[in-house]
This record gives C-alpha cells, structure tokens and sequence, in this order.
C-alpha cells in the first residue's frame, strides 16, 4: 500500500499547475509545494516526488477508473433515476420518461509507464488527470445525479472537487464549504498518523520552488 498521494492537494479539473505536494502528511497546515512548476529558463520541472515508482515491487502497466462512472454506468443506479420498461428480453431500452439510453462508463485508463521501466507517481498524475479532465461533463453529470450532494440544488463558488487516488480507484470527492474541505483534510492527517505507529515522514530536502 502506498501512502505516495497522501502528500497531494489535486484540486480535478485543473491544470497540473495547480497540484500541490504537502512536505509532511501528518500535518494538515503543512507547507507546500507546486507539483509542476516553471524554472527560470522556462523549462517546466517537476516535483522530486513524480520519478518515485508508486508500488513495491514497482510494475507497469496500472489499470483505472473513475468510481463516481463506474456507479453511474451500473444497471442499478440507472434504474433507480429512470423508468425502464425492459422486454423478456432483457436487453437495454431506452428510459420511458426521457428518451435517453443507460449511461455507460467509459473504458478504465491503463496507466502506462513513459520514462521508466516502471509506473511512476508523475504517470499516474500526468495520465489521470488528462482521464478527469476528459471526463470533467460525464463526472460532474454523474455526482448530480448519484453523487454524494445530489440533491442539494446549485453548487455555491465554495463548493470543490478533488482527486483522490488510491491502487486501482479515482475517486471525485466533492465539498460544499471551505470548512468542510478542512475537516476532511484533518481527517486525512490523522488517517496517516494512525497508519503505522512509529512511521515517521522527512520534509523533502530539495523542495520544488516555483
């Protein structure tokens, strides 16, 4: 298991300047520091972190998908939102009320390895967030519909989505406050703390500077 993305702050939807990589974990007032960022001869550079293999042993290729999509796509949820008049013979018919066919979730992403013999963490940032931003209209149709705040009406200017990944599984984690977006990461810093007693993480000797 690896606790690699506990580090980041991955706001979706956004560019990979926008990612940022927390120096400690355990700490959620932590610094920290760009993902990618730009040096002064204009060439982009990455943050240490990206060239790290993201499993022990390191393998490659990695297979993924949205989990918010994946839920969407199943019979269930479908069926629960629409009113579908299946046949004898099971097969897929349009929704009585809106016309419109079951949602299906786009392939998973195979997450594969571009520098190294191995995947890396800056493959799985770089092709993952491609994948979200992709995907931004299927996910946030998705978390309106089966999300977490369905039915909570209009988003406010406060309400945010990040990335959360985790072996195999993208998820969309959606907060309506700047409050609440706090209490989840609080929550997230203690998570690590109680992880492993004794674990002790070092702040990065050579921080990214933007």
């Amino acid at each position: 298991f690896s606790l690699k993305f506990e580090r980041f702050r991955w706001p979706a939807f956004a560019p990979l300047e926008d990612i940022r990589v927390l120096r400690d974990p355990t700490n959620v007032d932590s610094e920290q520091d760009p993902y990618q960022a730009r040096a002064k001869d204009g060439t982009v550079v990455l943050h240490p972190i990206s060239d790290e293999p993201y499993t022990s042993p390191p393998t490659s290729p990695l297979e993924t998908s949205i989990g918010i999509l994946d839920h969407y796509g199943s019979r269930d949820a479908w069926e629960d939102l629409h009113t579908v008049d299946r046949g004898e013979d099971d097969a897929e018919v349009p929704c009585v009320c809106c016309e419109r066919m079951p949602y299906r979730a786009p392939l998973p992403l195979v997450v594969r390895a571009s520098s190294k013999a191995y995947v890396t963490v800056g493959d799985i940032v770089s092709q993952v967030t491609q994948y979200v931003n992709d995907l931004r209209e299927d996910v946030l149709e998705a978390l309106g519909a089966v999300g977490a705040y369905a039915d909570s009406g209009q988003r406010s200017p406060d309400h945010t989505y990040w990335v959360e990944f985790s072996v195999t599984s993208v998820e969309i984690g959606e907060f309506r406050t700047r409050e609440e977006l706090k209490r989840a990461w609080d929550d997230a810093a203690d998570a690590v703390r109680l992880f492993r007693p004794g674990l002790q993480y070092q702040e990065i000797n050579q921080p990214l500077q933007e």
